[in-house]
């Protein structure tokens, strides 16, 4: 058997190549090393499975007690996977199994009874006889059991002493990992083991009032997770081993902020009647994750070169407006406008020159319109601007004051700002109605272009 079997530590990409090796203490063949891939460690039989585990993982985003068989230096080793998706990559534990362990102490308890079971067939027949009974050959069996069993009792010593290093190592691995892994008991209805996590990620500690997790899902949720939670465990009390439960939860971290924990959980342990027991699940922070993502929503609603709404964050806003405007039973009015001369600019000043026009020409929409408009560029150098609130007389006054601003403007080369502007006025109460009053004001600014290019005499 190799000396180093403790376990190993290693962090990968999601396809199971080793990214970095952070602890090995695996006598394996082929060794553990960065650019190699997790499933050449397997034996034959069981290279498939590994690979499955990944595939797993790329849905799931976890998995427990995945055994496999590595060739440990040319024996046969049991070894347990557990793996957990972080955002550095997929962080996989990996620790003998007790397997073998288990059946060397079968073993013990086997010959232990067999010595027993032959010194006292001994005494009896010394008994019967009034003499010894021993003969040669029943002393050379006793010593060779004797011999076996002291043996077995010292490999079964050192592998309980391999099999504590591993527990301590994986122990060691959870505390430091950035989730915190945790068990729930369902009879008790609390958290019955939690890892190092707590405190790294929510500050708490016991000196701090939380005993290793075990009140998250009392005092630290706000009352919607708290709701979701007793739905998440009606949902896992009725899952197969394999299931997976996912879900979002807000938890007060020690300094007073709110954090979002993504929680992943399976089914840990069931009663004797095949109920569930316990529950293992892993909760990363993804508070920033989240709220990048909200800000790439938000993204996604702007224009990025003007910073005025873009297509998708007109039609988002309007939405609410021309509601409120129809309840109201108050017109609503659209202004359509785009830059007289703009290809020219690109084409002799470049694309830069042009960005710097429409950038001026947003910050003179900006101006002119009110607060309670809402203005947006959807598309090229088209810009629109939605009226919902005193649109009858508001709309005249829009333009005349966008006109007034341009008038005498100029952009780069000292090239004058000219816009052409179409209005349209009428009832609108959804996006149906908002395109038909931009499709006119878009006709009326048509109108407006070549009514001017035909009193232009150049």
């Amino acid at each position: 058997m190799p000396a180093r079997n403790s376990g190993f530590v290693v962090v990968c990409d999601e396809t199971g190549r080793i990214d970095d090796v952070l602890v090995d203490n695996l006598c394996a063949t082929p060794t553990l090393s960065a650019g190699t891939h997790l499933s050449d460690l397997a034996v034959a039989s069981d290279a498939d499975k590994t690979r499955l585990l990944f595939e797993a993982l790329r849905t799931e985003g976890s998995a427990f007690g995945w055994a496999i068989t590595i060739d440990a230096c040319h024996v046969p080793l049991g070894v347990n996977l557990n793996a957990v998706v972080t955002s550095s990559g997929v962080l996989v534990i990996g620790s003998p199994s007790d397997t073998e362990a288990l059946e060397m102490l079968a073993e013990v308890v086997r010959i232990n009874s067999e010595l027993v079971t032959h010194v006292r067939g001994m005494h009896k027949a010394q008994q019967a006889g009034g003499a010894t009974s021993d003969t040669p050959d029943e002393l050379t069996h006793l010593s060779r059991l004797n011999n076996e069993l002291v043996g077995l009792q010292r490999e079964l010593a050192r592998k309980n002493a391999e099999l504590e290093r591993s527990r301590r190592l994986v122990n060691s691995i959870i505390d430091i990992a950035p989730t915190i892994i945790y068990i729930f008991d369902l009879p008790s209805h609390s958290v019955v083991f939690a890892s190092r996590g707590v405190q790294n990620i929510l500050g708490y500690t016991q000196a701090t009032g939380a005993d290793a997790f075990r009140d998250l899902f009392e005092s630290y949720l706000d009352e919607p997770s708290r709701r979701l939670r007793e739905r998440t465990l009606l949902e896992i009390a009725d899952a197969a081993d394999d299931d997976l439960v996912e879900w979002d939860i807000r938890a007060r971290a020690a300094d007073g902020t709110w954090r979002i924990l993504h929680t992943r959980e399976t089914v840990f342990a069931r009663l004797p009647d095949g109920r569930v027991s316990q529950i293992i699940g892993a909760a990363e922070d993804v508070t920033e994750q989240r709220a990048a993502t909200e800000r790439l929503r938000e993204l996604a609603l702007e224009d990025q070169l003007t910073g005025l709404n873009n297509k998708r964050g007109f039609e988002f806003l309007a939405t609410v407006a021309l509601e409120r405007a129809a309840r109201a039973d108050e017109p609503s009015g659209v202004l359509f406008t785009d830059l007289d001369g703009f290809k020219a600019v690109n084409d002799e000043l470049g694309h830069a020159a042009g960005d710097e026009v429409l950038r001026i020409f947003a910050d003179t929409l900006r101006r002119c319109a009110r607060r309670s408009d809402i203005i947006a560029r959807i598309g090229g150098d088209e810009f629109v601007v939605l009226m919902t609130e005193g649109a009858q007389t508001g709309l005249a006054a829009l333009v005349e004051r966008l006109r007034t601003e341009l008038s005498g403007s100029v952009g780069p080369a000292g090239r004058p700002l000219v816009a052409s502007v179409g209005t349209a006025l009428g009832t609108a109460a959804g996006l149906d109605d908002l395109h038909r009053l931009v499709a006119e004001a878009d006709e009326a600014m048509y109108a407006d272009k070549t009514a001017r290019r035909s009193s232009d005499p150049r």
